[in-house]
């Protein structure tokens, strides 16, 4: 393991050198007539490849999707493991799920959104805080892989959470582990991991309502795939409720190889209705009781956004973003549950539009969060109390933050991205949250390039 300042990089060596090594036996095949079948055959021209590369919570090894060598599109999920330096597959998605049957037209479309529609097999994971399991959808039910130390040359072992005739979609682990939340027949539900067994949170989801689900514009155009967050001690879930009733139905074709067919949907045009929004916050054990988030703007509007929702560490309250139909202003409010009081921490104003980001962390040491703005003609990162006031600027400088990608509040340090060398390199810095210097950076990444960062959640380790 090679040491970078006080953040460890992992060296992928062998699993570097096993993907090269595909693509090097690709390259050195017997010379054949280059095809347009043969292009989007198996094995893929361009070797193996890794899809949504992660570091476990944990920090003990690194997880991702790839697909056969016979079959590009069937992805698996396999990982690097640090502790034994080992590259193997965790789950076959096959050994689980033979035929995964016809998807859902919601899973069709959330999976073109994402640009995933020509996968199968796992396409999506998630881990569980404590890094030991993993959480996928496969066949439009739920699979839980206790990963725990399996060994080389074993499978890890897999669990069958749920299992309905209808589809679940989008599920997460609850931080205590005990439960699953998910979403079916656009209605929120909670499984149980220990029992298995699986019961509604919300029953109204019908036609145009539905519940914790993300709408068509947060899909697409704000990067939000999801309409749920769990509270950090598991006991509660916020989550949006939208309505599409406002939007007038609309056909669209979907043309594919053999046929062509006719689907209605609700599609927001420009200078149309959007969705109408409700933010509720529901407790796990006691669903029966909803309670409700005023999200009007100051003029009492209700034809908004809604982009991101965060919750406290202390799960005391919650914080949502508003955004204006014009884009133009941005308002972070925090929701305290205790006494349903408010406040304005943040009003972000442009003449264009607020750029969007997943930049706010709120710190369990001291009442404060960090945030990003471009409020100075580029973004960068500033250390914000509770009650709205500014307590200092983290950077500064005439170069853009690019996002922030962790923070270890023992030793007081936040870790971001930045283009500060050039537009055309992003690397990973440090800065400490009690500086004077905000101009004063300390970049990590060595080598010239552009790195994409992940890191644990204790920021001890980072994948690059």
């Amino acid at each position: 393991m090679l040491c970078n300042q006080d953040v460890r990089i992992l060296p992928l060596i062998k699993l570097l050198i096993a993907l090269s090594l595909s693509a090097f036996v690709m390259t050195n095949i017997r010379a054949e007539e280059l095809t347009l079948e043969r292009i989007f055959a198996s094995p893929d021209l361009s070797g193996a490849s890794l899809r949504q590369a992660r570091l476990s919570p944990a920090g003990d090894r690194v997880s991702f999707l790839q697909g056969r060598a016979d079959d590009r599109t069937l992805l698996d999920v396999w990982e690097y493991n640090l502790n034994d330096d080992t590259t193997r597959r965790l789950v076959a998605a096959d050994q689980i799920l033979a035929d995964e049957g016809e998807l859902s037209t919601e899973e069709q479309a959330r999976r073109e959104r994402a640009r995933i529609a020509d996968l199968r097999g796992i396409v999506e994971y998630r881990w569980s805080d404590d890094g030991r399991n993993l959480l996928f959808p496969l066949g439009g039910n739920l699979y839980y892989a206790e990963i725990g130390d399996v060994a080389d040359g074993e499978s890890a072992n897999v669990l069958q959470l749920t299992g309905s005739e209808s589809f679940d979609t989008d599920p997460k682990v609850a931080p205590d582990g005990r439960h699953v939340a998910f979403i079916r027949d656009q209605n929120l539900w909670l499984v149980d991991i220990e029992s298995a067994e699986a019961r509604a949170l919300t029953t109204d989801g019908r036609g145009t309502i539905k519940n914790g689900m993300a709408e068509f514009i947060a899909q697409e155009e704000m990067g939000r795939a999801t309409g749920y967050w769990w509270s950090p001690d598991g006991r509660m879930i916020a989550f949006l409720q939208i309505d599409e009733s406002p939007i007038e139905p609309s056909t669209r074709f979907e043309v594919s190889g053999d046929a062509i067919s006719m689907i209605e949907q609700r599609y927001p045009y420009a200078g149309t209705s959007n969705v109408r929004y409700r933010l509720g916050v529901i407790e796990v054990d006691n669903a029966e009781t909803i309670l409700w988030v005023n999200l009007l703007d100051d003029d009492g509007n209700d034809d908004i956004y809604i982009p991101r929702v965060n919750w406290l560490p202390d799960s005391s309250g919650i914080a949502f973003q508003r955004q204006s139909r014009s884009q133009q202003q941005m308002d972070l409010i925090l929701h305290r549950l205790a006494d349903n009081s408010q406040t304005l921490l943040v009003r972000e104003t442009s003449d264009t539009w607020i750029n969007l980001h997943d930049d706010l962390r709120f710190l369990s040491e001291m009442p404060a969060f960090i945030w990003s703005s471009e409020r100075s003609g580029y973004r960068h990162l500033y250390l914000i109390g509770l009650n709205g006031e500014l307590i200092r600027p983290l950077t500064e400088g005439n170069w853009p933050v690019d996002a922030l990608a962790g923070v270890d509040e023992e030793l007081g340090r936040v870790y971001f991205t930045a283009f500060k060398q050039s537009p055309t390199e992003q690397h990973l810095f440090r800065q400490s949250l009690a500086t004077e210097t905000p101009s004063d950076v300390v970049k990590l990444s060595r080598r010239a390039g552009w790195h994409e960062i992940s890191m644990d959640s204790g920021a001890q380790y980072y994948l690059d």
